[in-house]
C-alpha cells in the first residue's frame, strides 16, 4: 500500500535525508513531462549523460522506491494535438523512454524498478485502443465535479499515481500574493479579475485559453457539488473550497485504501505549492496549511478504521493494516451532530491485511460521524465520515467541523 509516498519530478537533495529518516518512499520521475521530444542521437546522448549523474547521486538512499521515465509524455504520443502531430504509439516511437532510460537505469541501479512513463501506456494498452479502462495505472484528472463520482469511483486502475483537486490558499496567503483591489473576486458568478486568472496555476499569457478560463471555475464547480450553492462572501468561498478540497481528498485515500488488494493506493497531488497559485496543493507558497493537511493526515495511518460509502443499504465498517504484525482493539463511531453512539466493536486485523469490521445500516441523514480507534499498543486515533448525500448546507457543515475540533485559519 503505497500511501506514504512522495512524487517528484526533480529529486531536490535536501528532500532525501528527510524521506530516508521518516521512511516516505520517493517516486522519481525524470526531469521531463507532457511532451514529445527530439529523438534523435544527440539528444540521446545529452538525456544519458544527464541521467546517469542523477541515477548515480540518488541510487544509494533507501527512500528510492521507482524510477519513472517521465510524466504523461505516453499521454502526448496518444493524443492527436494537430494535423502535424497524429496519435503515436510510444512503444514504438519514443526510444528515450523505452530504450535510453531503462539502459541508464538498469546499467547503474538495476536492483531498482523502472516505470518508462506515468501513466504507461504499454504494448497491450495501445493494442486495446488506448482505452484507460484496461491500465493498472493511471493519473485521474477527471472533470472535478462532485469527487464521490463515477469517473474516480468506477475506474479499473490498481494504482492511481496523480490524483488532486483545487482548494484555496489560507486567506492570509492570498491577501500576502494580490494586490488589495484584487483580492476579492466574482466568485459565484465565474467572474475572475486579472490576479485571480494570472494565478490560476498556469502563467497569464497574451491570450487566455479556455482551459486557464477554467481553472478557477473547478473550484466553484467542486464548491458547488457539495454544498449546493457557491457562496458570495470571500471568506466563505474560501473555507468552501478548502473544505471541498479536504473531504475529496480524503475520500481518495480511504476510497483506494478500502479496497485493498485490489487497489493498492494513490498519490495525491500536491504537497506544496512553488509558487504563489491557486492550486491542488495542501500547504500553499506561504508555508501555510488547507484544511486537507490535517484530514489527509488523519487518513494515512498505518492502522486505520474507514467507514465506507453504503452498498446494498449498509456501510461497511473497515480496519486497514499496513503494519507487518497482528493489531487488535476497538472502534468506535459516533454522531457529531448528538454524539449517539452509532458503532462499536473490536477487532483484530492480520499483518498487511484488511477486515471489515462490522456494517452500520444506511441512513440519509446527513451528518459527520467521528471514528475513533485504538490499537494494540493503546494508542488511539480519530478520523471522520461525512455521511449522507450532498448537497450539504454549508453552514450546518460549518458547525460540524468546528464540533468536530477541526480548524480554519
Amino acid at each position: 500500500m503505497k500511501i506514504n509516498s512522495f512524487k517528484q519530478y526533480v529529486g531536490h537533495q535536501n528532500n532525501w535525508p528527510l524521506c530516508d529518516k521518516n521512511g516516505i518512499m520517493v517516486w522519481q520521475d525524470f526531469s521531463m513531462a507532457c511532451a514529445r521530444y527530439p529523438q534523435d542521437a544527440d539528444f540521446f546522448q545529452k538525456i544519458a549523460e544527464e541521467a546517469e549523474s542523477v541515477v548515480k547521486r540518488f541510487r544509494n538512499h533507501p527512500s528510492l522506491a521507482l524510477w519513472a521515465g517521465n510524466n504523461e509524455n505516453d499521454e502526448e504520443y496518444t493524443k492527436n494535438l494537430d494535423p502535424g502531430m497524429p496519435p503515436k504509439d510510444p512503444n514504438e516511437d519514443d526510444k528515450i523512454s523505452r530504450v535510453i532510460l531503462k539502459e541508464v537505469v538498469r546499467n547503474n541501479d538495476s536492483f531498482r524498478d523502472y516505470l518508462p512513463s506515468s501513466p504507461y501506456y504499454s504494448p497491450e494498452v495501445m493494442i486495446a485502443g488506448f482505452d484507460k479502462n484496461t491500465m493498472s495505472e493511471v493519473h485521474l484528472w477527471g472533470p472535478r465535479g462532485y469527487y464521490k463520482a463515477p469517473f474516480y469511483t468506477e475506474t479499473n486502475a490498481h494504482f492511481v499515481s496523480e490524483i488532486g483537486y483545487h482548494g484555496c490558499p489560507d486567506i492570509a496567503s492570498i491577501r500576502q500574493m494580490m494586490d488589495p483591489e484584487y483580492v476579492v473576486s466574482d466568485f459565484k458568478n465565474r467572474k475572475w479579475n486579472d490576479q485571480w486568472l494570472a494565478k490560476a496555476t498556469m502563467p497569464l499569457p497574451k491570450k487566455l485559453t479556455d482551459a486557464q478560463l477554467k481553472r478557477n471555475d473547478l473550484m466553484v464547480n467542486q464548491v458547488e457539488a457539495l454544498f449546493g450553492t457557491c457562496p458570495d462572501a470571500f471568506d466563505d468561498f474560501v473555507f468552501a473550497s478548502q473544505a471541498t478540497q479536504a473531504e475529496a481528498k480524503k475520500f481518495f485515500i480511504d476510497f483506494w485504501r478500502s479496497h485493498k488488494p485490489d487497489k493498492m493506493g494513490i498519490l495525491w497531488w500536491n504537497l506544496k505549492d512553488g509558487w504563489p497559485i491557486l492550486s491542488d496543493a495542501v500547504v500553499d507558497y506561504y508555508f501555510r496549511k488547507k484544511i486537507a493537511y490535517d484530514y489527509i493526515k488523519d487518513a494515512q495511518l498505518d492502522i486505520q478504521a474507514i467507514v465506507c460509502d453504503p452498498v446494498e443499504r449498509f456501510h461497511d465498517v473497515v480496519i486497514v493494516n499496513d503494519t507487518r504484525k497482528e493489531e487488535q482493539g476497538e472502534v468506535l463511531i459516533k454522531s457529531v451532530d448528538n454524539g449517539k453512539e452509532i458503532f462499536r466493536a473490536a477487532y483484530t486485523c492480520p499483518a498487511n491485511g484488511r477486515i471489515i469490521a462490522g456494517k452500520i445500516q444506511a441512513s440519509e441523514k446527513q451528518d459527520m460521524w467521528i471514528i475513533e480507534w485504538s490499537t494494540s499498543g493503546g494508542e488511539k486515533f480519530r478520523s471522520h465520515y461525512l455521511n449522507g448525500k450532498a448537497p450539504f448546507n454549508l453552514a450546518q457543515y460549518k458547525k460540524w467541523f468546528d464540533k468536530a475540533g477541526h480548524k480554519f485559519e
